[in-house]
């Protein structure tokens, strides 16, 4: 395994990821404030239609591989591995 491939949450492809999304499994971002205080965003969370993403804007496409693909390489201008690595994963 390659240091750019390596994640926590183990998952390597679009396939996979977008059955773990559908399983329940969401990304977000975490703010800190200046008091300490922390805050959750949900950036990618998916159902069997749709995915569902918060990234400058948000919006919905069809739930395929292709289109998380696009969704994450196109609107995030990431890889996979970096978009496992940018984010938090909630179950």
């Amino acid at each position: 395994m390659t240091p750019e491939n390596y994640n926590l949450a183990g998952i390597y492809t679009y396939g996979a990821l977008l059955e773990h999304l559908q399983a329940g499994m969401r990304f977000a971002s975490i703010t800190t404030y200046r008091d300490g205080t922390k805050q959750l965003d949900t950036v990618l969370s998916a159902d069997n239609r749709l995915i569902r993403w918060h990234h400058y804007g948000s919006s919905a496409n069809h739930a395929t591989p292709d289109q998380l693909r696009f969704v994450i390489e196109q609107l995030f201008k990431m890889t996979l591995p970096e978009f496992l690595r940018a984010y938090v994963w909630v179950w």
